[in-house]
């Protein structure tokens, strides 16, 4: 299929090509063709589908779909008039972030003459999209929690209760069905070879042991345990991963392990990278093929928020980089934040430059569901800059400790939970991302979790899905580069 884009905001095409950009890939449209209204040609483009965003449709040109443009890429733009209001309105269940319903009329009307069919949406996809993707209110809400993160309370999803919705997906999948519509050939692209979705699991490695010899004095009544544990007596009971491995290979899972290589802060000091059990461990993973990404440290992301004078964040994010691919001798599939501590689009701006493939932070920390509105990797937009970035994001679906530290659930009830938002990722074909913490396994301190990441396993494997790191198929492969 091929789609002309005829817009009206010259101001803001960058913004409005993304979107509309991030549609075509999603959906598997052929050609995508830009054009503004102003450099209309005599004519119509050459196209199979005609489609207009902008106050009116072209005068010029008779366009199949219209999409009316509300007021986000305008004087607002950037200014906290340009969020969304609560309470939204709804079209069919649909939630609406932008847009107004026109008097009279519906929100959406289809029109016929002469067997052609015309549609017209006032509900605006694409500020709902740009909104969503770009993470824009993080842009212009500053509260953040003690980590310097933005809180799963400040956003409009949890409000409206959206949260665990992959609202941008949903409006994906509406364009979808207008353009199936018009022609009833067109099928939305299968991008995972016929399996349902992927399934991408991610280990963090941020405690590989229990018991450290810096941590001795504080093991108290368990002195005994931990010093056969340090001495190699016995196994230290966060030391998991032989277990871990059996289970992945035991469901057809081939996971990435993320590992940090540096940072100050408190929180980073789990472990050394260069320690000899760490370069075995390593060694281990990747004959068993799993992935090796890096783990920026907490202290990096900080230091995006300190003045001019001190350590620059640059430095810090590329001498983490740079120890990283001394020790391991590999260049890192992708990264994640530790904490999941990421600022929008400052983190994206160091991750860019540093050629970085991908990134899988964006999640809430104290809540499972779709931050982004989507369960589809993307490419990243700066949204301040009005730039699109390289940098794919691949979100994160649900991370363990959201259950057990955060929202202190019991395990039925966090298997229930992801078995829902399981549902939605296969509705949408797209990528359930979870984060299981090695340690979580252990039965010694969080009992009953191991078995509902084996559960969990077990149920996603009954639906077939590609049990790997989803960007193999997306983007012609991430294997492992080596560094000579």
């Amino acid at each position: 299929m091929r789609i002309a884009i005829l817009y009206s905001n010259t101001g803001f095409a960058q913004h409005i090509r993304y979107v509309f950009t991030w549609m075509a890939e999603t959906l598997g449209i052929e050609s995508c063709q830009f054009l503004s209204y102003a450099s209309l040609p005599e004519g119509a483009p050459d196209a199979d589908v005609l489609v207009s965003y902008g106050p009116e449709r072209p005068a010029a040109c008779p366009t199949n779909i219209h999409i009316s443009e509300s007021g986000l890429f305008w004087a607002h733009y950037m200014k906290p008039q340009s969020l969304p209001c609560l309470p939204l309105e709804h079209w069919n269940e649909l939630p609406i972030l932008y847009g107004k319903k026109p008097e009279p009329g519906d929100w959406v009307m289809e029109s016929a003459s002469g067997g052609n069919v015309s549609i017209t949406s006032h509900i605006d996809l694409i500020a709902g999209i740009f909104f969503l993707l770009t993470r824009y209110e993080e842009l212009l809400i500053t509260e953040r929690d003690r980590y310097k993160r933005f809180p799963a309370e400040m956003s409009l999803l949890t409000h409206a209760h959206l949260l665990e919705r992959p609202l941008s997906d949903e409006y994906a999948d509406l364009f979808a069905s207008w353009l199936k519509r018009l022609l009833p050939e067109f099928h939305p692209r299968e991008p995972w070879g016929g399996r349902p979705f992927a399934l991408y699991v991610t280990h963090d490695v941020d405690a590989p042991w229990k018991y450290t010899w810096r941590g001795l004095p504080s093991a108290k009544g368990n002195l005994g345990r931990a010093i056969s544990c340090l001495l190699g007596i016995s196994q230290d009971p966060y030391w998991t991963f032989p277990e871990l491995l059996k289970l992945d290979r035991q469901f057809g899972v081939r996971a990435d392990y993320f590992f940090m290589s540096g940072g100050s802060h408190p929180l980073d000091r789990g472990y050394a990278i260069g320690s000899a059990p760490i370069r075995r461990l390593l060694r281990e993973l990747r004959e068993n093929g799993c992935g090796i990404g890096t783990h920026f440290s907490l202290s990096a992301h900080l230091s995006l928020f300190r003045g001019k004078k001190a350590l620059s964040a640059s430095g810090a994010f590329a001498r983490e980089l740079a120890h990283f691919i001394s020790v391991t001798r590999n260049v890192p599939i992708g990264s994640r934040q530790h904490y999941l501590g990421i600022r929008v689009p400052d983190t994206w701006r160091q991750l860019e430059a540093l050629a970085i493939s991908f990134d899988t932070t964006l999640g809430f920390a104290e809540s499972p569901g779709f931050r982004c509105g989507t369960c589809r990797p993307f490419h990243c937009f700066d949204a301040e800059r009005g730039k699109p970035l390289s940098l794919v994001e691949i979100p994160l679906t649900v991370m363990d400790s959201t259950f057990i530290h955060y929202l202190r659930t019991n395990p039925e009830e966090a298997l229930e939970r992801m078995q829902a938002l399981l549902a939605q990722v296969e509705r949408h074909r797209g990528v359930f991302c979870l984060l299981w913490h090695p340690y979580i396994l252990s039965g010694e301190d969080y009992p009953g979790w191991k078995d509902v990441y084996r559960r969990f396993l077990e149920m996603a494997a009954e639906k077939n899905p590609l049990a790997e790191n989803p960007m193999e198929s997306l983007i012609g492969g991430t294997q492992t580069k080596q560094v000579k």
